[in-house]
């Protein structure tokens, strides 16, 4: 019954009958800012044929914001992103899956498949949009060009980034051996997204970058549609290879060693480094927190050659972690029968606040890779992630409450060759129709 509901929702023909019976036409004003914005994407991009002042309003950024803002509040205003790459044919599908929580099961739905050959990375959504990028460790070979894509999954567009200027030059340091992180945020001051490349030098300990650091900045909005390349000073070292998340118009890494949040904003360009709140309790969770190359027993660590190649991956261990919940910046941690999450409830002068849950003994958190929140104090986590299982095990979490619910879908991923394709979550995403820029 649900699902019948949600069928006849748009009305997009009674809808565009208006156009013929000017007598019964709302007024524009009315339908762009109390009917319009309440519909899915998926709806509101088919009346763009409909009429020409249409098509305009609805690429129009003051429409594009308040859709954008309403879509946090609708039922099915947010999705679920999965990606998943087939090695024999070099292609990497997304697919999508609502979070309506009044759905028992959630069909999924492919949004569109890139032919890519290795598999790429994907970033945690920045409103609705995902970087799709190069795994760092794979960007030092010379014989390729870095795969760079800004993803909308509301408009199913992609943007194509051109490779960077000083990207097989002398500029970049140990530019015979070096890697390029990728990373996604939204400039809240101009209004801009942008891609922020970081590089760093493969003989550097630990790939570790530190002191004064060239990085590539490319922004979508503007006439200039190309990279820049600007001189800043990193305060503390810190590994690119880690995930980044974009908060307040600055994209943030969790250094753990140093206990430490490192933030680079995307307005000033200028990093900052915030503080851990007091009890996160980073050295329970590491074997070596305080990054000395010693143990939590004082006895020196040996490095193998393996320790070394982990080095180009991303960091095996996910935890603790940063995460966005809501509009907050939160660190998130565990023990044997708790969930706990750090939120940085005043960001200016970093004020945490604790909140806690039990979490149910068949939780193995090892495994378990946190992927984004919905515009609640609900936060997504993939129980099996990195256990070699084809379908992604999936709940959704409330702090606030101390509640959760099981994400289940319906029976088209059964149909998946869990020999050759797994599927694993990108993180939840709200309905956003910007239209991508060309260049």
């Amino acid at each position: 019954m649900l699902l019948r509901v949600r069928r006849r929702k748009p009305s997009i023909s009674n809808i565009t009958k208006m156009g013929s019976k000017k007598e019964k036409q709302l007024p524009e004003d009315v339908l762009f800012s109390d009917i319009f914005t309440k519909l899915s994407a998926k709806s509101v991009l088919a009346l763009k044929p409909v009429k020409k002042s249409w098509y305009s309003s609805i690429k129009n950024p003051e429409f594009v914001d308040r859709f954008l803002a309403n879509s946090f509040n609708r039922p099915d205003g947010t999705s679920l992103l999965l990606t998943t790459h087939d090695q024999a044919s070099g292609q990497q599908y997304f697919i999508s899956s609502t979070t309506d929580e009044r759905l028992d099961s959630r069909p999924v739905c492919l949004l569109s498949v890139l032919e890519t050959g290795a598999e790429l990375s994907v970033s945690q959504n920045v409103n609705g949009m995902f970087l799709v990028h190069t795994r760092p460790h794979e960007t030092f070979y010379r014989d390729r060009v870095d795969d760079v894509y800004v993803f909308n999954p509301s408009t199913r567009e992609y943007l194509s980034l051109p490779p960077l200027p000083n990207r097989a030059s002398k500029t970049w340091p140990g530019s015979n051996m070096n890697m390029i992180s990728y990373f996604f945020g939204f400039d809240v001051g101009s209004k801009d997204y942008k891609v922020v490349g970081v590089c760093c030098d493969v003989g550097a300990p630990g790939l570790r970058v530190e002191g004064e650091v060239e990085l590539g900045i490319f922004g979508l909005a503007g006439g200039l549609k190309a990279w820049r390349v600007v001189n800043v000073d990193v305060p503390v070292s810190f590994n690119p290879c880690t995930p980044g998340i974009c908060v307040n118009g600055a994209i943030h890494w969790l250094v753990k060693d140093k206990r430490v949040i490192l933030a680079f904003d995307l307005g000033l360009e200028r990093f900052r480094v915030i503080k851990l709140g007091d009890g996160i309790g980073i050295d329970t969770l590491l074997g070596d927190a305080d990054g000395d190359g010693y143990g939590n027993d004082g006895e020196e660590e040996e490095e193998d050659d393996d320790d070394r190649e982990d080095e180009f991956e991303e960091e095996t261990s996910v935890w603790p972690c940063l995460i966005q919940v809501g509009s907050y910046l939160a660190v998130l941690e565990y023990d044997d029968v708790e969930l706990r999450m750090w939120v940085l409830k005043d960001y200016q002068n970093e004020q945490w606040v604790m909140e806690s849950m039990d979490y149910p003994y068949d939780w193995n958190l090892m495994h378990a890779l946190p992927c984004g929140s919905s515009h609640t104090s609900e936060f997504f986590l993939c129980l099996n992630h990195n256990t070699g299982s084809s379908i992604p095990k999936i709940v959704c979490c409330d702090m606030e409450r101390s509640t959760y619910r099981r994400i289940n879908f319906v029976e088209q991923f059964e149909k998946i060759d869990s020999s050759t394709v797994s599927v694993s979550l990108v993180g939840c995403y709200p309905e956003n129709i910007m239209p991508l820029p060309k260049i």
